[in-house]
């Protein structure tokens, strides 16, 4: 029997959906371990997972992170979003990324799957080879030959469009996607990794697989990997177990699977 680890940054809206994952891996039978923060054991409990909780990693209650990161409480403006990337994401990431490895000595993984926030999964992941898909929780963002997610833009159609979204992209990658790629390489030299040169938040995610919430038609096509779309209207929760199964059974990747939204 397979042995699931899913990794997960608490906060509530990042726990329950995982959760629902994780019934869908119980359900059929899997072992199934969630790594979160201690406010939500008795949930993961309660859902029938085991609980792995925080003790390398700095745990927080998602209700007042900043008790926990203070620097957090201190910024504001355009530099707040870093600073809680730098202060929570990817600042516990070795921790998460250690208590992942106790844990793996003495009940080894067959897989990790990690929500996009819970950077450690990554670290974890190359340490020691163990197979890695990622969740994303929200659009799917991932670089492409489109102007950058959460930009006002939509596709050039012509030279001057395409024109326009390579000067974005670039801006984009000399800026904003510089500084997480800073933080992504400052979280792996503390583990010992040597620095990536992929791009973004996206940089830490999965290059086997990403499992993506959404409706199939609102997602452009992407060189970063095929887009497989869902094959009926079911579920998210059981598309993700669909595509976290196939993929640990057949090895596939890269590849990007999306599945209808959250409801």
């Amino acid at each position: 029997m397979s042995r699931f680890l899913l990794a997960i940054t608490p906060f509530a809206g990042h726990a329950f959906p995982m959760l629902g994952l994780a019934k869908g891996l119980l359900r059929r039978g899997y072992d199934v371990v969630v790594y979160s923060g201690r406010k939500y054991e008795a949930t993961v409990l309660a859902a029938g997972a085991r609980f792995l909780p925080s003790y390398a990693a700095q745990d927080f209650d998602d209700t007042d992170p900043e008790a926990t990161f203070p620097a957090m409480a201190r910024a504001s403006g355009p530099s707040a979003m870093l600073t809680d990337f730098r202060e929570l994401f990817f600042g516990t990431a070795p921790g998460q990324a250690q208590d992942m490895l106790d844990a793996h000595e003495k009940m080894p993984f067959d897989a990790v799957v990690a929500e996009g926030t819970c950077f450690g999964a990554e670290l974890f992941h190359e340490l020691r080879g163990v197979s890695y898909a990622t969740v994303s929780l929200s659009l799917l963002g991932l670089s492409s030959k489109h102007p950058p997610p959460g930009t006002p833009f939509k596709p050039g159609r012509t030279v001057v469009g395409r024109t326009r979204d390579a000067v974005v992209r670039a801006l984009w990658e000399h800026t904003l996607a510089a500084q997480f790629r800073s933080l992504h390489n400052r979280a792996r030299t503390a583990v010992g990794l040597e620095p990536t040169t992929r791009r973004g938040l996206h940089g830490a995610w999965s290059p086997q697989l990403v499992i993506a919430q959404g409706v199939p038609a609102f997602q452009c096509s992407n060189r970063r990997g095929r887009i497989y779309p869902p094959t009926c209207t079911s579920w998210v929760i059981s598309r993700q177990v669909h595509g976290v199964l196939r993929f640990i059974r057949r090895g596939r990747r890269p590849s990007i699977r999306v599945a209808p939204s959250f409801t």
